[in-house]
């Protein structure tokens, strides 16, 4: 692995003499990152908008938070670099670009950085607004996207799929060119055959109720976390909103929506803790809820999001199915996602991306020495049985 170096702790206004010094000084480099600004967390490191000086391209940066030399890597790590280089090449994953150490000076802290494509955006910026609503032909191309990002993981591995286990709007990126890239999969992992894995998965709101019960589960999580982004693009709202984070919450919240489940219509799920199973059953408001909040041209939708929402996994749609239903049979896409984001009062994401190309110029500009013309270091982590 290369010598790097991220600059984190210079302002894009550092003086010509402090860049010729870390020139002289770093001369050797493979690559520079030159550090932007902090853009979000992940479900184990942080994330930074940067410039890559050797290509002059923006890409995030995810840092590993835990980097211990006795305790290793955190499994999540692996997990995420291995679902990402087994995903190369397709285009509704976020693309991997390798991996750096990086050795703070002024700290002497050490820090592993996986390098990934950079999106401007996520579903949750984009339907964040509930007076600005999608307009149906890019919720279907969008919501297609989003299925053939996840039917990679669920179909490209054959008997052994991968399950994502956190799927949610913020997880979802969408690019300048309307294109959905699945992100953040530092959860996602190949569920074993008797699927007995962590429960402690996925964001609460989007949890399937076989996780909030400590079952058994598989990818039909997945399709149940589906049933709520779909939702929450098409209405504005989310469908579920419990008042904590707290399993019994959660599942309070479900239950009010969809009833108390049963021997009849969640075979999968019995017997029910006794704290669940006793009192006055209470009956699902579901399909009246589904019906009062989505436009007319969203109403075939119904049908589907109530299949997704089955509290046995098994009655559950696959991927596949979602992808040939015939709600998405037909999809003209006559709105771009440029288009819709034009249409926000949000000046300052476009002048942001003018500010980040002007920045670029003028910094790589000062390069009194240029870096070195050698491609990022990309260091290919063994896959994991």
């Amino acid at each position: 692995m290369g010598d790097c170096l991220l600059i984190r702790n210079f302002s894009w206004w550092a003086t010509d003499k402090q860049i010729k010094d870390l020139l002289s000084k770093y001369g050797k480099l493979t690559s520079l990152y030159i550090f932007i600004n902090k853009v979000g967390s992940g479900t184990f490191g942080t994330v930074y908008k940067a410039l890559d000086s050797n290509t002059n391209e923006i890409v995030a940066l995810k840092q590993v938070k835990i980097f211990n030399k006795i305790e290793g890597l955190p499994m999540a790590f692996f997990r995420e670099v291995k679902a990402l280089q087994e995903c190369l090449g397709q285009p509704n994953i976020v693309q991997y670009k390798g991996i750096f150490n990086h050795i703070d000076p002024s700290t002497n802290e050490e820090s592993l950085f996986i390098v990934l494509e950079y999106c401007e955006f996520d579903l949750n910026f984009l339907i964040s607004d509930p007076n600005r609503l999608l307009p149906l032909d890019l919720f279907k191309s969008l919501t297609l996207q989003i299925f053939n990002g996840v039917k990679v993981l669920h179909t490209k591995f054959g008997s052994k799929p991968i399950v994502h286990r956190d799927l949610k709007p913020s997880n979802i990126l969408v690019d300048s060119h309307g294109i959905i890239k699945i992100a953040d999969l530092g959860l996602a992992r190949q569920i074993p055959p008797k699927g007995r894995c962590t429960k402690n998965v996925v964001t609460p709101g989007f949890r399937a109720p076989e996780l909030l019960l400590s079952h058994n589960y598989n990818s039909a999580i997945d399709i149940w976390s589906l049933a709520c982004i779909m939702f929450e693009m098409a209405a504005g709202v989310s469908l579920f909103n419990p008042s904590s984070d707290s399993e019994m919450d959660q599942l309070q919240a479900i239950f009010e929506m969809c009833g108390t489940p049963n021997s009849e219509n969640a075979q999968e799920l019995m017997p029910l803790p006794e704290i669940y199973s006793s009192g006055n059953s209470k009956p699902s408001h579901l399909y009246e809820y589904l019906d009062s909040h989505l436009r007319d041209d969203f109403k075939g939708l119904i049908p589907l999001l109530i299949s997704m929402l089955s509290y046995n996994p098994s009655e559950r749609p696959t991927i596949d199915d979602l992808i040939a239903n015939d709600f998405f049979s037909f999809v003209e896409t006559k709105s771009t996602v440029k288009q819709f984001i034009q249409s926000f009062n949000v000046p300052e994401h476009a002048s942001n991306r003018i500010h980040v190309e002007k920045t670029k110029n003028t910094l790589l500009s000062r390069f009194r020495v240029s870096p070195p013309n050698i491609s990022p270091p990309f260091v290919q982590i063994p896959l994991l049985a």
